[in-house]
């Protein structure tokens, strides 16, 4: 495959030098006759045209055309002129072409449209002048020999040395021009071939159409937009094609592996060569689908195709892929038509018992004379219904339903329906009521005939149609009716803004596009529905082009804004650059004032009611916004005065340089803060501390520490009262100290149950007894109340003890 693109490169430099970056195109004059532009000639070619036959030539000097002089037109005036215009050249030896190429030759210039000649000159001349040149050339090749009919070696001609234009290249199998007195490029292919090759009529029968090549170059004879007809011809290996009229120097038997190196060679000529490289690429992709028979016949199923190695198989999908971007010429079928590239390969392909040796889509359409083989539809009289071309039933032919036959008739009429009189039916048919006298006795009340309904023989598909019998005259009262509607909304419409109600300008179920609506500032309407297109000109670079890093300034695709500068960072300017933002041109230079005054319009137009208009009659509305601005610090400042002369506090407000700059100085700071009402800071200097919704450094159960922050005796506990019971109601200093001794009590029992219970809590507290005391002498009037109050529980338990 990649000897196949530098192939292809390699003559697409050679046959379209004139379309690479440097060429002469610019600076060539298109020849315009009539209007139309006919050919492409150099400016060096056209001064000496003009120079020498200024009686058929015309080119001026601030001109970009040649024409034709003043006076001279038509086909035959035309080309007498021409005629006679280049024989002079050839005569005087102006041009190398005219005199070493001369071949008595006519070509005719047509117009590319209607394919017309405009007029005919030597065919040696058609480069100076740069008309399109028309040839054919057919690709001889012989098949293998297993009946597989895949190509396997080509024919190729070497031009004779005598040839005055690439002599002793090699070439086609057949070549030439279109003269002008052929408009069929077949018949001159097969007229070439028999003077050129000496092929036999009963060969040339098999010639195939495969398509065109077209290329557009330039060299010292002048410009050669020209494009080549392409046939492909199967020749039997028995055929040895001979040189007839001299042109060809020998024929060779190519194989088509050795073909590629050849097309390179400079000795081969180059339009020949894009015709051969043609041919090769439409047969690397495509594969004939052989019958089993053939395929029996020979046993090495690899030689016929049927296989295929993987480096072919890449090959194979890389062209197609090429086909796809339209890098190479896409295939052509047996009628030189295009297929597309993107149709699936098992639609493409042929089943094995088409017997497709060729790229075809035959295979897809329906037989042409398929309807022709079933019955014809019939109508109960026998009339045969004409069968629609491609079709299962005629065009506009359907049942008709409730449709009479003919005029209803006045007398009963032998072998009528002796019920209702019809003569389309018997009695036994009729759908009528049975009458107690028919019509066949009574000659009275004669029903009409009925529409005979043809035997239509509808296929599966055109009994599922559901547009099958449609009548598209009938969707005509559709149209009325809703051309009626919109007439009656206009004369509704016309009515209100005849009334001047500004309901009339609106629409109802339209969108009201920017080019239509009310510019700003005039009846302006915020619920008014409306569609503003934002649309760029193709030439202007996106705004998201500018800068591809995702964390440079965001683009919003829907309103296609971009806020920040896209080049910040950069060592660009925001002057030079060629885009700095929306931001940047909202906010820079009479921006600002601008949008100041549309507000103030619209504020004019919501609450005075005002009209004014900031693109109509901008200095009305700049005025109006100026005196507004002088009227309210006017205002304002009466306001201020009366305030003060009210209240007083004149000397606050004036400023104190001169009376007490110290304390001036120490007033005035740079630091900026805003209070509320209540005092509490809102923003400033001092930023608010954030505040949770939970109280702060309070813990659970009246505790002032946390679990865990006492340790004793092998347990945790709460410092604060020290005690080691997790989820305990915090005493204080309550929990450290002692229990005291409790006061005398009547009872010798209680007396001996409080000892008890006292000598137990001084053995339980241990240490805590110490720690307690020197707390006791430290503040001995905490210890006084603790004691009391730890006294008066000691009786209330003793004294419930008595009781129990």
């Amino acid at each position: 495959m990649q000897q196949g693109q530098r192939l292809l490169a390699s003559l697409g430099h050679r046959c379209n030098n004139l379309l690479l970056p440097g060429s002469p195109l610019a600076t060539c004059l298109p020849l315009v006759i009539d209007g139309h532009r006919l050919g492409l000639v150099k400016p060096d070619i056209a001064r000496i045209l003009t120079a020498r036959c200024p009686s058929v030539f015309h080119y001026g000097s601030g001109s970009r055309s040649l024409t034709l002089a003043d006076g001279l037109s038509g086909f035959r005036p035309v080309s007498n002129a021409m005629a006679t215009a280049f024989e002079q050249l050839r005569t005087d030896g102006v041009f190398p072409c005219l005199t070493k190429g001369w071949r008595n030759e006519l070509y005719a210039a047509r117009l590319r449209s209607t394919r017309q000649p405009v007029f005919e000159v030597e065919r040696s001349a058609a480069s100076l002048l740069g008309i399109a040149q028309w040839g054919c050339h057919v690709n001889g090749y012989t098949v293998a020999a297993d009946g597989s009919q895949r190509p396997v070696a080509m024919w190729l001609a070497r031009r004779s040395l005598s040839k005055p234009t690439w002599p002793g290249h090699l070439d086609n199998l057949v070549g030439g021009g279109l003269p002008s007195d052929c408009d069929s490029p077949t018949l001159n292919a097969r007229k070439e071939a028999q003077e050129e090759a000496g092929i036999p009529a009963a060969l040339l029968d098999s010639l195939q159409p495969v398509g065109t090549v077209s290329y557009f170059y330039e060299d010292e004879r002048g410009v050669f937009p020209d494009v080549e007809y392409c046939y492909d011809l199967a020749l039997p290996d028995t055929f040895s094609p001979v040189s007839v009229d001299g042109e060809v120097a020998e024929f060779r038997l190519v194989p088509l592996a050795d073909l590629p190196e050849l097309i390179a060679q400079p000795d081969f000529k180059p339009n020949s060569g894009l015709v051969c490289l043609d041919f090769l690429l439409r047969l690397m992709s495509f594969l004939p689908n052989l019958p089993p028979s053939v395929l029996a016949k020979n046993a090495d199923a690899e030689a016929l195709g049927a296989r295929r190695s993987k480096e072919e198989y890449r090959k194979m999908k890389e062209l197609e892929e090429a086909r796809k971007l339209a890098a190479v010429p896409a295939m052509k079928d047996e009628e030189g038509k295009d297929i597309n590239p993107h149709i699936p390969q098992y639609i493409m392909q042929a089943p094995w018992y088409y017997g497709a040796l060729h790229p075809t889509l035959k295979h897809q359409i329906k037989p042409a004379g398929e309807d022709e083989k079933r019955q014809p539809d019939t109508t109960a009289s026998g009339e045969i219904i004409t069968m629609a071309s491609g079709g299962s039933e005629a065009l506009n032919r359907w049942y008709k339903r409730g449709q009479a036959a003919g005029p209803r008739a006045t007398k009963y009429r032998k072998g009528a329906c002796a019920n209702c009189g019809a003569a389309t039916h018997q009695a036994k048919d009729c759908f009528q009521r049975p009458r107690a006298r028919g019509a066949k006795w009574t000659g009275e009340d004669i029903a009409p005939d009925q529409h005979v309904q043809p035997d239509l023989k509808l296929d599966f598909e055109a009994k599922r149609d559901r547009w099958n019998g449609y009548d598209p005259a009938s969707y005509r009262q559709v149209i009325d009716s809703y051309a009626k509607l919109e007439e009656a909304r206009k004369q509704v419409r016309s009515s209100k803004q005849e009334a001047g109600g500004e309901e009339g300008e609106q629409r109802d179920d339209e969108d009201r596009y920017g080019d239509e609506m009310a510019m700003p500032g005039q009846k302006f309407d915020c619920k008014e529905r409306q569609s503003v297109r934002n649309l760029r000109i193709r030439e202007d670079t996106a705004k998201y082009l500018y800068n591809l890093d995702p964390s440079s300034a965001y683009y919003d695709p829907k309103t296609r804004a971009m806020r920040g500068n896209p080049f910040e960072g950069r060592d660009v300017s925001v002057e030079e650059a060629p885009f700095a933002g929306d931001n940047y041109i909202r906010y820079q230079g009479d921006a600002l004032p601008m949008m100041e005054q549309q507000v103030f319009a619209w504020e004019l137009q919501a609450e005075k009611g005002v009209d004014a208009h900031l693109q109509a009659n901008p200095t009305r509305l700049e005025l109006l916004h100026r005196e507004l601005d002088e009227k309210s610090k006017e205002i304002g400042g009466q306001i201020s005065q009366q305030i003060l002369e009210k209240y007083g506090g004149q000397e606050h407000l004036r400023a104190a340089d001169s009376e007490a700059p110290e304390l001036s100085a120490l007033s005035q700071t740079e630091q900026y803060a805003e209070y509320s009402r209540t005092g509490t800071l809102l923003r400033g200097a001092e930023a608010p501390a954030v505040r949770s919704r939970y109280d702060e450094d309070k813990k659970p159960l009246n505790h002032t520490s946390v679990w865990g922050s006492y340790w004793e005796a092998g347990k945790w506990g709460y410092k604060c009262c020290r005690s080691t019971m997790r989820n305990a109601y915090c005493t204080g200093l309550k929990g450290r100290l002692p229990a005291a001794g409790p006061p005398a009590v009547k009872d010798s029992t209680a007396a001996a149950s409080g000892s008890k219970r006292a000598a137990a809590s001084n053995a339980d507290d241990g240490s805590a007894t110490a720690v307690a005391e020197k707390k006791r002498k430290q503040s001995e009037s905490e210890s006084d109340s603790s004691s009391s109050s730890s006294g008066s529980s000691s009786s209330d338990d003793s004294s419930d003890s008595d009781s129990e």
